[in-house]
């Protein structure tokens, strides 16, 4: 049976996402094999927290960075190359970590480390704000919902399976071979892009001027203040957000073990089950989003529930770990609720205002100085802490999100305001 044109250019467009998150999933292998080692390379080497969180604070500080730089560039890049590239790089930089431990040169030179991590940071940047261009530039308007779900999931996705290997090289006592495996996932993903991304050319484009009409947004005229207070408040929710998600993301395993004396292949294993909770974030916000498009609303209410599941994680981290580890569970999904609503929602629907791949690049820029800060300031919070106790970081992650609901109504009401004008 021949297929009709339609369903050959949804056939296409389905491609195009599936390829779309096979990439961005891959890359998050390669991304967190180190942070998913942490216990590892302290366990080995005899490293502190704070050091060990450096890393993957030069990670994120040179992927903000480039998210920003690519955000402009992206639409200049052959979008049929620049995947198969910037995961090629993060295989070297992978191997160069895993030739690395295996010769010695980390344990004697473990400085180091952040410096090569940073140039992972700078290859992995290339990729998302390529992503969401690619995407507004071959998903019609009704596949759009379908592509942000999809990946939304390739974060979870991505966390798991990098958590997933680490745990089985760690069981079998050699831990380095997560970064080999990274490797060859990235490799075969880039790949397949090469060989199977053909363009897709949209039917739905109008006109201008139809376009205008639709949308309301005239040549020349400036950015609606609506608009710009949205991009504001999704900017600052990005960085709390990732200071809480990133934070809790890289430390869960070690907190297990630190507090309840998990091995560190138990607290890995458990780690990653709380990490996959991270698709159920993905869905339940597209899903709450049919029913509420309102960006900053959405903050309030996820930021509001997170603030109440960390104040229940502090009060019961040195009872016991069966409810800490469940709301851990229940953190992450909305961490990655609020992550799905500033990556990927807000810039594909902000498209007829501003060009997706530079407002991915800006708010995945947000994200990451979040990250930043957070994988070295809890390590060095619990380091300087009376007994190395994680009470303080927590509490820390509750303060943050607290300011972030309080913030959210203070954005909310501005809008309802300058509505009213």
């Amino acid at each position: 049976m021949v297929k009709s044109g339609r369903d050959s250019a949804t056939a296409q467009q389905n491609l195009i996402i599936m390829l779309s998150f096979f990439v961005y999933a891959s890359a998050y292998v390669g991304r967190y094999s180190f942070s998913s080692s942490i216990n590892s390379f302290i366990d080995r080497y005899g490293i502190g927290k704070p050091e060990t969180g450096l890393v993957m604070t030069f990670f994120f500080v040179a992927y903000g960075i480039g998210q920003v730089i690519n955000g402009f560039l992206c639409k200049y890049y052959p979008k049929r190359y620049i995947f198969p590239v910037a995961l090629f790089i993060s295989s070297i930089i992978n191997l160069v970590l895993f030739i690395g431990i295996e010769t010695g040169y980390v344990g004697n030179y473990f400085y180091l480390v952040k410096y090569i991590w940073a140039l992972n940071g700078v290859g992995q940047s290339l990729i998302w704000t390529s992503i969401v261009y690619t995407l507004g530039e071959n998903i019609e308007q009704k596949n759009l919902p379908r592509s942000g779900l999809v990946i939304g999931l390739t974060v979870p996705v991505g966390t798991f399976v990098a958590y997933s290997m680490s745990s089985l090289t760690v069981h079998f006592g050699h831990f380095e071979l997560s970064f080999v495996l990274a490797a060859v996932i990235m490799s075969g993903v880039g790949v397949i892009w090469l060989m199977l991304f053909k363009p897709y050319q949209r039917t739905d484009i109008k006109p201008d001027t139809e376009a205008e009409k639709e949308t309301g947004k005239k040549s020349g005229s400036k950015m609606p203040a609506y608009i710009l207070i949205t991009v504001i408040g999704l900017s600052v929710f990005a960085i709390a957000n990732n200071f809480i998600k990133d934070g809790l993301q890289t430390w869960i395993p070690t907190i297990l073990k630190d507090t309840y004396s998990f091995s560190a292949s138990a607290s890995l294993m458990l780690a990653m089950s709380i990490y996959i909770l991270g698709v159920c974030g993905t869905i339940l916000v597209k899903k709450i989003h049919n029913y509420i498009s309102d960006f900053v609303i959405l903050c309030v209410i996820f930021f509001s529930v997170m603030s109440a599941l960390i104040g229940g994680i502090r009060i019961f981290l040195n009872v016991s770990a069966v409810p800490v580890t469940v709301l851990f569970g229940a953190v992450i999904i909305g961490g990655y609720a609020v992550n799905n609503i500033v990556t990927s929602i807000a810039p594909l629907f902000l498209r007829d205002y501003l060009n997706p791949g530079i407002s991915a690049g800006i708010l995945d820029g947000f994200c990451y100085i979040g990250s930043a800060i957070t994988t070295y300031a809890l390590g060095a919070v619990v380091e300087n802490s009376k007994g190395g106790e994680w009470g303080t970081a927590i509490m820390l992650l509750l303060t943050v999100s607290v300011f972030s609901t309080v913030t959210a109504l203070l954005l909310k009401l501005i809008k309802v305001k300058k509505s009213e004008v």
